[in-house]
């Protein structure tokens, strides 16, 4: 992930701004910050190559081990497993196409204008590759890349000229956090039926919950505003980022970019599966997505548990990291409580009439 991470946006930026290169050379300036340098980079030139990249990584392993994963399929449906038996693929399959055609139905709806391909590419088509593009990214890494502006660059490239598409509710959903939930609860032998039938009481709760703290916050200071800094400073962000899609600029979408980084990541790719290291496309995959102090954070990470691994021994760290890694995300979160609970508290001070 790491070395992923660390060509695009590093190499791969310096080179762009040295020789000149992509409309990226002419909007970096010195002093800017990485976030920053990440956003435009992706937004200027890099989103156009990831997409050849994912779709390649996506298409691929289906073509080089079709039998493997039909074979998978059929030893999944008829045999035991650690949380019991496979629901039938036909029932989420169906529930997945009825998903995708209400949300088609809907978007046709509120932008009539449209193209009537789009939304089934983007509510159906676009789903299916990501479970097994970014489904295997989480089985293999642990984590999961994505396609930025996905949904921008097919409706630019389209040549539509309205503006209802823009702002349609289209969904995307790839369902890898499932796939996450779903090999818990098959670790922890719980049957995944019980997890659904959980997380169906506890939406409405969540929603119900979510209604009253907005509520509560709202009473303190109207959002956006100094109370609430985010709010304030990434929806006017946002919101300049969406106009200068809907202006329809010339350059952001660039077909022969995505067919050239398809063609090159599928020889690359052959080649690895070929010498057997075909899990270190996945993790360079996941890099490219990610900026580099989120990379270099886990590699930070990856090399003090090695440490600690060489210093106390194999069966040792075995047995406690995760107890490490549980408690170091319970202080984190408890810190970020704390926090915004004496932001809030300060800032409802702070406003007080008198």
């Amino acid at each position: 992930m790491f070395i992923g991470s660390f060509s695009l946006f590093f190499l791969g930026n310096w080179l762009l701004v040295k020789y000149g290169l992509t409309n990226w050379a002419t909007r970096w300036v010195p002093g800017m910050n990485i976030q920053t340098a990440f956003n435009e980079s992706v937004f200027t030139f890099w989103v156009n190559p990831t997409i050849g990249i994912v779709i390649a990584i996506g298409i691929v392993p289906l073509l080089l081990r079709s039998k493997e994963i039909v074979e998978s399929l059929r030893t999944s449906y008829g045999g035991r497993r650690i949380s019991g038996r496979m629901i039938p693929l036909k029932i989420p399959f169906t529930i997945f196409i009825l998903a995708g055609l209400s949300s088609t139905f809907l978007n046709w709806y509120l932008a009539p204008d449209a193209p009537k391909w789009i939304v089934p590419l983007l509510s159906i088509g676009y789903p299916l590759l990501g479970m097994l593009v970014f489904g295997r990214m989480v089985g293999e890494t642990g984590f999961e890349s994505d396609i930025p502006y996905f949904s921008n660059l097919i409706i630019l490239g389209s040549g539509y000229k309205g503006y209802n598409l823009w702002l349609a509710p289209i969904i995307m959903a790839r369902g890898t956090g499932w796939v996450r939930n779903f090999k818990i609860c098959q670790l922890v032998k719980i049957d995944p039926i019980s997890y659904i039938k959980a997380y169906l009481i506890a939406l409405p709760l969540a929603l119900l919950l979510s209604f009253i703290l907005v509520s509560a916050f709202w009473m303190v200071a109207p959002i956006p505003s100094s109370a609430y800094p985010a709010p304030e400073v990434m929806w006017p962000y946002s919101a300049t980022y969406l106009s200068l899609w809907l202006t329809r600029r010339v350059g952001f979408f660039q077909p022969m970019t995505i067919l050239y980084s398809f063609l090159a990541t599928v020889v690359v790719a052959v080649i690895l599966e070929i010498i057997g290291l075909e899990a270190a496309l996945i993790g360079m995959s996941v890099g490219i997505g990610m900026p580099i102090p989120s990379c270099a954070t886990m590699l930070i990470a990856a090399i003090t548990g090695k440490i600690i691994e060489h210093i106390k021994g194999k069966q040792w760290w075995s047995n406690y990291r995760l107890s490490v890694a549980g408690g170091l995300a319970v202080g984190e979160g408890l810190a970020i409580v704390f926090g915004s609970g004496m932001r809030i508290l300060s800032s409802s001070l702070w406003l007080l009439p008198f």
